[in-house]
């Protein structure tokens, strides 16, 4: 097979930037900016090796852009209509705020709680001593598998056509889950079922194509999910 890796001593600096990380957010609310902007980059860098680590990178961005103009408390920029909002509140002062090209950022920033999440999935990913390799071509021949889900009403179920062999997993919603939105019940059954048919096998050295006629799941699988593959075999 055919894998790709970094060097030990690009891994250890990889472990060594997630460590510090934690360290400080572990210690206080801010981050030293320029030393994590710094890590930033090296961590994007890793991240083209171990597509896996893409999403998690997430906090990092929105804590390094926090300290900007009309930013919300999680990080992310404000929409207009909650800018519009904010000006005509009366009990808000901005004149302080000056214009954005006048700002610096700050020798040190607030980190936002997404970064915590972050940091903690990182540290998993990156839990290994040694460097481990991702697989980016079988020792076989790679197996197209074809999976269809739905969940409708207070049942789910998909199916994964693999070859001759079709699997197939079924379920009832339990009471928390089935109050949820049918948009968060689509989703949920691909992610559930296509875990499951990775612990059962059904997904080894396969392509897996996903069919589903919801466009928010599909949306967020394809934006977000792409990049959660096991990769570090």
């Amino acid at each position: 097979m055919v894998t790709v890796s970094v060097t030990q001593e690009r891994w250890e600096k990889t472990r060594g930037i997630i460590g510090w990380i934690d360290s400080e957010i572990s210690g206080g609310d801010d981050v030293d900016f320029k030393m994590l902007e710094k890590h930033r980059g090296f961590l994007v860098y890793v991240s083209r090796t171990y597509p896996a680590m893409v999403p998690y990178l997430k906090g990092i961005h929105l804590t390094l852009d926090s300290w900007r103009p009309w930013r919300s408390s999680d990080g992310w920029k404000m929409t207009q209509s909650e800018i519009t909002m904010a000006l005509n509140d009366e009990s808000l002062d901005f004149m302080g705020e000056g214009h954005v090209s006048d700002r610096k950022a700050p020798n040190r920033v607030n980190w936002v709680p997404h970064l915590r999440e972050d940091v903690d999935a990182l540290l998993c990913l990156t839990r290994l001593e040694l460097p481990p390799h991702r697989v980016v071509r079988p020792r076989e021949g790679s197996t197209v598998v074809s999976c269809f889900g739905d969940a409708s009403g207070s049942g789910f179920g998909s199916c994964y056509l693999k070859e001759d062999k079709v699997s197939y997993y079924s379920g009832q919603w339990s009471e928390d889950s089935g109050s949820n939105s049918s948009n968060y019940r689509e989703l949920s059954n691909l992610i559930n079922s296509m875990e499951q048919a990775h612990l059962d096998g059904t997904l080894a050295d396969s392509e897996v194509f996903v069919f589903t006629d919801n466009t928010a799941a599909e949306s967020a699988f394809l934006r977000a999910l792409r990049h959660q593959k096991p990769c570090f075999n």
